[in-house]
């Protein structure tokens, strides 16, 4: 018979129970009712426990050790409330092993969420990119018959022969996709990406260090589209997809602004941002030289054709695999001479659509203006035609409108 006592349990509460010698050890949490932990000869266990109709009903959220303590109690609550309302969770996990709610299927799931916060398909893309390259062969598998040893060696195999940042990459799109299936059938157990020991990653961040010899390789590339593409992204700082699915829509000429309806994060993540001289210069030129190529009726601003020779967006600048640097590097060189400039974090997060640092209480009353924005973005293609040996060009005004007239 099991030891039972009553205590307030904590993480280092837990930490510091010692094994069982022979047996079991109950703890239950004096300030969450029916919250514990049972310590056997080699493991500590969170529980929750509740009665229904009458009848004691005991739940296994997960191990210590394993779960994170926060997680284990928050888990164990919502177990409880469930079992107050009469839901069974034990009958649910059982339901769960006859149902067999695949891969796949919370795939489905986790897609639909996505799309009705109208989350950008790119995300939906990456994710299904990364299942079927690297856990193609679980799809059809139950979610309840993948374990935690099974996830961990994948993590490491995927690490090992394909770099870590896929690892990662990948075990967090199967945890997204996971807790959501969770939200929905409630006898999940905690997704098992918990046992994971993540690869340390760090940000790469690797500015053009020859801005001047890359402008010259860019100007001997022949398609003019992908000429100015790489021209236009360096100059706005644009992630790579914002860059190649700019339509002509998504273009106010008159303001010499550019709006970007779906970035990353989704459509509310929207964001409308000013466009420099240069950057005007090359909209004109595509504005006269695609219908040559494309129609009058191309609706993209930087277009190709696919292998069907119908007309689409650019998919893949592939010129970074000719000895240009990849498009990342350019959304780098930008965020440097951003800083070059002078601009300060509060520009450079806008113009580069970045959600301002956690925990800043500032940056929620910051509001920036279109036409101080133009300056900064004028100021930052200065500096960077500079660097390019194309001259340089800076009106000194302190009048706004004519500044933003002289730029559009």
């Amino acid at each position: 018979m099991a030891k039972v006592s009553t205590t307030k349990i904590t993480k280092k509460f837990v930490d510091n129970l010692a094994f069982s010698e022979s047996g079991q050890a109950l703890y239950w949490d004096s300030e969450l009712r029916g919250f514990g932990v049972v310590v056997g000869m080699r493991t500590k266990t969170y529980v929750a426990q509740r009665d229904i109709n009458g009848r004691t009903r005991r739940v296994t959220v997960g191990r210590h050790g394993v779960i994170p303590f926060d997680e284990a109690r928050n888990d164990a609550r919502d177990y409880i409330n469930h079992m107050s309302k009469g839901i069974d969770i034990n009958a649910q996990k059982r339901e769960a092993r006859d149902r067999h709610v695949t891969l796949e299927q919370a795939m489905e799931i986790h897609f639909e969420k996505l799309r009705r916060e109208e989350k950008a398909e790119n995300t939906i893309a990456d994710y299904t990119n990364s299942i079927d390259r690297y856990l193609g062969d679980w799809r059809k598998r139950p979610l309840t018959d993948i374990s935690r040893s099974q996830i961990t060696d994948r993590h490491t195999r995927i690490g090992k022969e394909h770099g870590q940042v896929s690892a990662n990459r990948t075990m967090r799109a199967y945890r997204a996709i996971y807790n959501t299936a969770r939200k929905k059938y409630e006898y999940l157990p905690e997704c098992p990406t918990l046992a994971i020991n993540w690869y340390k990653q760090n940000r790469r961040q690797e500015p053009i260090a020859d801005l001047a010899a890359w402008y010259a390789k860019v100007m001997q590339i022949d398609n003019g589209v992908r000429r100015d593409w790489q021209l236009f992204t360096l100059f706005t700082g644009l992630r790579k997809t914002d860059a190649c699915t700019i339509r002509w829509e998504d273009v106010n000429m008159k303001e010499a602004s550019l709006h970007r309806p779906n970035p990353k994060g989704g459509k509310e993540r929207a964001f409308t941002i000013p466009l420099s001289d240069i950057s005007i210069e090359i909209l004109k030129r595509r504005k006269v030289e695609n219908p040559k190529f494309f129609g009058n009726k191309c609706a993209w601003v930087f277009p190709t054709r696919d292998k069907n020779e119908n007309v689409t967006h650019m998919q893949e600048p592939k010129e970074y695999k000719r000895g240009l640097p990849s498009p990342h590097r350019l959304r780098d060189s930008y965020s440097s001479a951003c800083n070059a400039a002078g601009l300060t974090p509060f520009d450079l997060d806008t113009l580069t659509n970045h959600r301002p640092p956690k925990g800043s209480v500032s940056a929620g009353y910051v509001r920036q203006d279109l036409e101080h924005l133009r300056l900064q973005q004028q100021k930052v293609a200065d500096y960077l035609k500079g660097k390019l040996g194309i001259g340089f060009r800076h009106e000194k005004t302190t009048d706004k409108k004519k500044a933003s007239k002289k730029s559009a």
